[in-house]
Parts: C-alpha cells; structure tokens; sequence
C-alpha cells in the first residue's frame, strides 16, 4: 500500500470516528444558520464572489451527513456549517463550500438569488422523495418523544401530513433545479453513491463542479471506509422494523408520489 493510500484511509477513519460519536444528528427546520455563514464570506471574499461561492443544497434526510463527510476527507477542505458538524479541524477556515437544507427556501429567495441573472454556484442532491419524507417523519417522531408536546405517530403518518411533506419536498426540488441547465448547476443523485458501479463516477460530477482533479483509486479507498452500513446511523426502531414500515409506507405512497412528479414534470 502506498503512502498516499495510507494517508487517505488514515483520515477517513479519524473523520469516521467523529461520525460515529453523534447519536442523533441535528437537522434544522430553519435556514437560521446562514446569516453568520453568510457574513464570513462577505468579509473574506467581498460581495462580488458571493454568487460565485459554491453552495450545496438537500432537503433534510437525502443523505448530505455522508456526502459532507466524503467530500472534506477527499478535498481535504472544511465547508461552513454547523461547527459541530464540521469534521476536520474547526480552526480553519480555509472553506470550500457551504451546505444548507434551506428547507424554507430563505437561501434562494433572499440571499444568492437577489440577483436573477446571476445564478449561484450550486450542487443540489437529489434522493427519492419516498425514502427522504419517510425518514424526515420518523425523525420528528423520534425528536418528538422527548418533548413535553408529543405528536403520536398515527398524526405524523395521516394521509394529510404525509400529503403535505411532498408537496413541500416538490416545491423545494422545483425552486433549485429551474436552472439545472446552467453550467454552475451540478445534480447528483444519493442512489448512485450506493451503488459500487455507479458510485464513483457520481462523485466525479462533485470534483469536477469544484474544478478539482478526479482520482478514482482515492475516492474508492474512501467509499471502502465510508461505506453504506459502516458509519453509524440513529434509528428508533430496530433496523428490521425500520425496513419493513418503510416497505409499507413506499406502497402506500408510491402511486401518489409518482403521479405528482408527472404532475410537475419531474423526471429523475
């Protein structure tokens, strides 16, 4: 093994680590977090580079925890976030790229958008909406039983809260990818990663929107640390169970989902 392999999966495993120590990872409703991000980068690179700043966008639950995670070990470059959830050391800040769920979509309409005709640089990822509402309802759930105003489960399951998650997963999928055609404009699909014939070409698309060089043998030596089902991942249910309802809510839901996708012309 040479020495820039054993160097690669040294700081996987130390990034790993970090992973594997949060229990329940913190995912916001609110795009509160931007402001100061924001600030940041307006005092080191000025207003004008603002557009050209790379951001990377997901709905809550489409898998950015690991992608994040992946990309800093392979950039070997911190993104501005949460500093819990920045994984290699939080005194630099020598930032490569911002993620945020903008679930509210207060990124896009206030913040890089006020210019229309200058459309930011960004990398959007996509995951199916049925996995991505049914994990975000299973984390309200979670987050809900240690509160003092719990939601029963039957409540965040009803055909008009489950209806409702679409239509605003819909809503923010159309809103970032109505300039998919741009040339600033990276899609990459959470699937893909999954897949080892797949996998590291879709990362190929992330190295190459940061205009940095492709090298296969490293992001494959991460993969192999970063893994699917080797980091850590919060359920609060065994993993059986957690399949099994998530197999019934996919029937459910599926025909619903696909019609509104052909309904709003989202081709995946």
């Amino acid at each position: 093994m040479n020495s820039a392999k054993k160097k690669t999966i040294s700081f996987a495993r130390k990034i790993k680590r970090k992973l594997e120590k949060k229990v329940i990872p913190k995912v916001p409703i609110l795009s509160n977090y931007w402001a100061p991000a924001i600030e940041k980068i307006i005092s080191i690179w000025g207003k004008r580079d603002l557009y050209n700043y790379p951001i990377f966008i997901s709905y809550p639950r489409s898998g950015s925890h690991w992608i994040n995670a992946m990309m800093e070990v392979y950039f070997n470059r911190p993104r501005i976030r949460h500093g819990d959830e920045i994984y290699i050391d939080k005194s630099r800040d020598d930032w490569m790229w911002v993620h945020d769920d903008d679930l509210d979509l207060k990124v896009m309409n206030n913040i890089i958008y006020k210019n229309k005709n200058n459309f930011g640089k960004t990398l959007f990822l996509y995951r199916n909406p049925i996995d991505v509402i049914y994990s975000y309802i299973r984390m309200q759930l979670s987050d809900d039983r240690k509160t003092k105003n719990r939601l029963t489960k039957k409540m965040l399951f009803s055909d008009e809260n489950v209806k409702r998650h679409f239509l605003k997963w819909i809503a923010h999928h159309k809103e970032y990818t109505k300039n998919s055609k741009d040339k600033q404009f990276t899609f990459i699909k959470y699937e893909n990663f999954l897949e080892k014939t797949k996998r590291a070409k879709e990362f190929e698309k992330i190295a190459n929107h940061f205009s940095y060089p492709f090298n296969k043998d490293k992001i494959e030596c991460i993969f192999e640390e970063f893994g699917k089902g080797k980091i850590a991942r919060y359920r609060d249910t065994s993993e059986k169970k957690y399949k099994m309802e998530r197999e019934e809510f996919t029937r459910k839901w599926q025909p619903y989902i696909n019609n509104l996708l052909s309904e709003n012309d989202i081709k995946i």
